[in-house]
């Protein structure tokens, strides 16, 4: 078994960041150029130091003898599996995105001396909204679990710290090799896609790509199946609307020592220093929701809104010409139960008619959920996979094809037809 010859494989690009800042869609977007192949997180560096830690007592050779076998061993485990893959689809090299990289980057030198680092960072209040927001169940995810355990009445500033971990190891990482690393922003990636990605392949010696024209390759190849990333599923876009997000997280309760250390990285990156904010409060953001739920209830404002915006948009954006396919099959009925009225609607899709729930015919589809949420999902202030996470939003039907991307797939159709 050889190895690729230099020119083929012996250039591949590692990706270093902390989890929730935007790896994913980078992922994605360098797996949509013609000459790269990026696959989902394979935690290949891990699977290189479990090599390492296997050989290290039960061959007695020279250290030169040790060293040479790794590498051989450790390319040949990429030449044929990620190295096959990239042949197969005619790309002429690979990248690799996971969280665990950045503590392996001695090691991919090692095995790959002409390897590239791609530090990816994102402001740490949005990073840290992010963690919380896709962690529902539990904190095992992203590293968080061990930051949580050591400050676990502090969840914000327990990823707060994670954040400051791994991006400090990031930046130390991409000094040690200045020549062969670059820093890229997720803001920047979903701000100026164009701009910042010329630049991005530029450095990586790769032609530029037109970001427009592989839209449909970043963000709706794969959705929905095995080899597909489930994170990037009900993203439909670069989304400017994810940055700020942080802004409504208390960040009073970071401590200070831990927010002065993060000032420092964020002056390093250029980001504004992290502090309290006006309008920040001691509230998490579910909190919040829960207290929206109830003022709708209490007011019936935003339930007088959404019933305007259902009844004066519906009939004019019926999904006559564009029917809700899901799961392989038309769906042309849904019904609506909000938690702040007692009757469900039903709405006809085929012919754009909006009624109270009068026929006991079973519809395709229910969702629940309440009137601020399906208005924060008409003016794209929550997106639909966030509000299922969350329990916003439920659906529930008649079959057993409702998996999660047709789940999304179905808010935003109902979202079609009410936005103003």
């Amino acid at each position: 078994m050889t190895i690729q010859p230099v020119d083929q494989f012996d250039q591949p690009i590692f990706v270093l960041c902390c989890g929730r800042t935007g790896s994913t869609l980078l992922r994605m977007v360098l797996d949509a150029h013609p000459d790269l192949f990026c696959p989902c997180e394979v935690n290949i560096s891990t699977i290189f130091g479990d090599i390492a830690r296997f050989m290290g007592p039960i061959m007695g050779n020279t250290q030169s003898t040790r060293r040479d076998e790794l590498v051989r061993l450790c390319r040949t485990v990429t030449n044929e599996t990620i190295g096959k893959e990239a042949l197969r689809q005619g790309k002429r090299r690979w990248a690799e995105k996971s969280l665990d990289a950045v503590g392996y980057t001695n090691l991919l030198r090692e095995i790959f001396p002409s390897c590239t680092f791609v530090g990816l960072v994102r402001e740490c209040s949005d990073t840290v909204a992010s963690l919380i927001e896709a962690s529902p169940h539990g904190f095992r995810a992203y590293g968080l679990g061990q930051f949580v355990a050591q400050n676990p009445a502090n969840v914000i500033a327990a990823a707060a710290s994670l954040w400051l971990d791994r991006t400090s190891r990031v930046l130390d990482a991409l000094s040690g090799w200045p020549e062969a690393s670059c820093l890229i922003k997720y803001e920047d990636i979903v701000t100026q896609p164009q701009a910042a990605l010329n630049e991005l392949f530029e450095f990586l010696g790769l032609a530029p790509v037109d970001v427009k024209a592989v839209r449909t390759e970043i963000f709706d190849r794969d959705k929905g199946s095995p080899r597909g990333d489930y994170k990037i599923w009900d993203t439909t876009d670069f989304e400017v609307s994810s940055v700020g997000r942080g802004r409504s997280l208390p960040l009073e309760e970071i401590p200070a020592p831990l927010t002065d250390r993060i000032n420092a990285i964020h002056n390093r990156l250029g980001y504004p220093p992290l502090g309290a904010r006006p309008g920040s409060t001691n509230t998490t953001g579910v909190a919040k929701h829960g207290a929206r739920r109830r003022d709708a209830h209490k007011n019936g404002a935003a339930y007088r809104r959404l019933e305007d915006l259902m009844n004066g948009r519906v009939s004019e954006r019926s999904l006559e010409t564009m029917p809700l396919i899901v799961g392989g099959r038309r769906r042309n009925r849904f019904v609506v139960n909000l938690l702040d009225d007692p009757h469900p609607w039903k709405i006809e899709l085929a012919s754009g008619v909006v009624d109270r729930m009068r026929t006991s015919r079973r519809p395709s589809l229910y969702l629940t959920s309440d009137s601020t949420t399906l208005l924060e999902l008409a003016n794209g202030s929550i997106r639909p996979g966030l509000a299922i996470r969350q329990g916003r939003v439920r659906l529930a039907g008649d079959c057993t094809w409702i998996d999660t991307d047709d789940r999304s797939k179905y808010v935003r159709a109902f979202v079609s037809l009410v936005v103003p």
